[in-house]
């Protein structure tokens, strides 16, 4: 008998009144494991391209590798179906029975399923998927399954034998299905009265017409196949069949998704904010919750927003001058530093190369420095690559988290389809961020370690997190510690960059709650944000992403701040005591969480 079904046969004895109270906790810590692996299984299911996202696409899920995620009302229906599931299991549980490590379990389970019921019952519009992130809009530049599945493709759908060929093709073939699929939601949400803007709406064209004038063999879907069977030497006629299914199933599902918001633009408004939709301000709350895992109103955090960016507005100016950089507003001088060619590299794949190996360079000198504040360091790698086509030049750099049996390391992607867009005074926060001591260290101890369920650790896989604040807020507060370790001691400019990033996450703060609490116009927040950083079409870039994903940018300064209060309060508590390494230890240990749940675990440990 396996130890699973030990513990199982013990909460059995317990139920039936044998044993003593140890029994009692021990099938509590049982039930909660066999929840936790039951619901892994159920998303699993429920979502192929989580499977392999997770790189667990083999064995018992090996026929998922030729499915895709479907976006039809049943589908919807039964991922809540799941999560209610979900909460009724913990609701049998006892929390108090629980071991310290299990209530972290249970209470991070239980916030973030709540959380994503909330989302998938309460509104009658909006994405409602496993594997993306919550939005408003189903279809735009930055949501639907155009602009998530090339990338997939390429970098989550492994190819080692001619059996994964064929399921790339089988997944080929089910694309087109599902963009139908989703124009039939987009359909329904209109007629629910969410209809995007109309510059979303000719963002998500725009996008979308891109890809289709490209040709056959440039396609991601296309060229990632062709090229990754030759590195195996897979025999096949595997670009051809691809090509096929491009031109027959998936190219008249873009040109119906295409057709589908042309045919709404005459129709939209440019109002930015969701507070026009059905139940606005209800819906913004949620992602307010969502985003910053706290009670904070969007009042207040439009007010710590103001606060901050006048407090870093100050800073950058000191800095600034003592560069011989004191004439116009600091969004000015920043904007100039950009645009210098003194800190930017040839645009040609020399010059892109250059920008990536400062970045690895960067990577190597601050993981010299790490023990200082780490007692445990991951054991997963990170490289340093350029997103696939259809995303670079769409986002900022961004992290992709390793799978879970160390296949494939994590990513860093570096935006240098125009090489202006990266100037070397910016890369050192924004290593740091997403590399070390950032989003790689903190994602790769949640996948090593051994106390965290499964389930807890699907969440690396969906393109925003469930736990936004503590990821993106640890990232935000790494750029800082960063700077503690002494990574911009000798290097003004990069200390700037470093300001530069924090005034930005700042203001994010201002705009994001602008637009969908205080009514703000589009062109109001640009111009906000354009004062902040000096650059009016990266802040039109920012401010299109809020509207598609309302309340997801306040997680970053909103948990930089938790994570810097959790800090204050222990070294307050512990005096000449404290150690950094344990706060860091102790926090991380957690895995990625809500920041209510993570206050609780320093102040259940007597640190705070």
């Amino acid at each position: 008998m396996d130890r699973r079904k030990f513990l199982l046969a013990g909460a059995g004895a317990v139920a039936l009144g044998v044993g003593g109270p140890g029994y009692a906790a021990e099938a509590q810590s049982a039930e909660l494991q066999a929840l936790c692996d039951s619901t892994y299984d159920a998303f699993l299911r429920r979502s192929p391209i989580l499977c392999s996202s997770f790189g667990v696409d083999n064995g018992p899920y090996a026929a998922l590798k030729s499915q895709l995620d479907g976006d039809t009302p049943a589908d919807r229906e039964a991922y809540r179906g799941l999560l209610e599931t979900a909460l009724k299991g913990l609701g049998r549980l006892d929390r108090g029975r629980l071991s310290a490590t299990d209530r972290i379990n249970y209470d991070t389970l239980a916030w973030q399923w709540s959380t994503l019921l909330s989302g998938v019952r309460d509104f009658s519009y909006g994405v409602k998927s496993p594997s993306q992130p919550q939005s408003p809009w189903v279809l735009s530049h930055l949501s639907g399954m155009a602009q998530a599945l090339p990338d997939f493709f390429d970098s989550n759908h492994r190819i080692a034998t001619s059996a994964d060929a064929e399921a790339y093709l089988a997944r080929l073939e089910r694309f087109g299905p599902v963009l139908g699929d989703e124009v039939a939601h987009f359909h329904d949400d209109v007629r629910a009265g969410a209809r995007p803007p109309a510059f979303i709406l000719k963002r998500g064209i725009a996008t979308l017409k891109a890809w289709r004038g490209q040709s056959d063999d440039a396609t991601l879907i296309v060229a990632s196949l062709v090229r990754r069977t030759n590195e195996k030497g897979i025999d096949g006629t595997w670009g051809a069949q691809a090509k096929s299914i491009l031109a027959t199933k998936i190219r008249p599902a873009l040109e119906a998704q295409i057709a589908a918001l042309e045919a709404e633009l005459p129709k939209a408004t440019d109002d930015a904010g969701v507070w026009r939709l059905p139940e606005g301000d209800a819906y913004y709350a949620h992602q307010v919750r969502n985003g910053t895992s706290t009670n904070l109103t969007p009042a207040e955090i439009h007010k710590m927003g103001l606060e901050m960016v006048a407090d870093l507005r100050g800073r950058a100016d000191a800095l600034l001058r003592a560069q011989g950089l004191s004439q116009g507003s600091v969004g000015d001088r920043l904007a100039s530093l950009f645009t210098d060619p003194r800190f930017i590299a040839p645009n040609t794949d020399a010059g892109r190369e250059s920008v990536m190996a400062s970045a690895r360079s960067l990577m190597a000198g601050i993981q010299k420095r790490l023990p200082e504040a780490f007692s445990t360091l991951p054991k997963a790698q990170v490289i340093v690559r350029r997103p696939p086509p259809i995303n670079e030049g769409a986002s900022a750099p961004y992290y992709l988290a390793g799978t879970v049996d160390g296949s494939r390391p994590g990513a860093y992607y570096l935006q240098l389809a125009d090489t202006a867009s990266t100037p070397s005074w910016t890369l050192p926060t924004t290593t740091f961020h997403e590399a070390y001591p950032g989003h790689h260290l903190q994602n790769s101890l949640l996948i090593e370690n051994r106390a965290i369920p499964l389930v807890r650790k699907l969440n690396l896989c969906r393109p925003n997190s469930d736990f936004n604040a503590y990821d993106e807020g640890w990232a935000l507060y790494a750029e800082q510690l960063a700077d503690e370790l002494g990574m911009y001691a000798d290097d003004p400019l990069g200390r700037i960059g470093y300001l530069n990033d924090q005034m930005f996450r700042a203001a994010r703060l201002v705009v994001d709650t602008g637009l969908h609490h205080l009514r703000w116009s589009r062109a109001q927040a640009v111009d906000y944000m354009t004062g902040v950083t000096g650059k009016r079409s990266e802040a039109e870039t920012e401010i299109d992403r809020y509207c598609v994903w309302p309340g997801q940018a306040l997680g970053y300064m909103i948990g930089k701040v938790q994570w810097l209060d959790l800090r204050a309060a222990m070294k307050a508590r512990q005096g000449s005591a404290f150690d950094i390494r344990q706060f860091h230890a102790v926090g991380l240990d957690a895995g990625s969480t809500s920041l209510d749940v993570l206050r609780r675990v320093y102040r259940e440990q007597g640190l705070i």
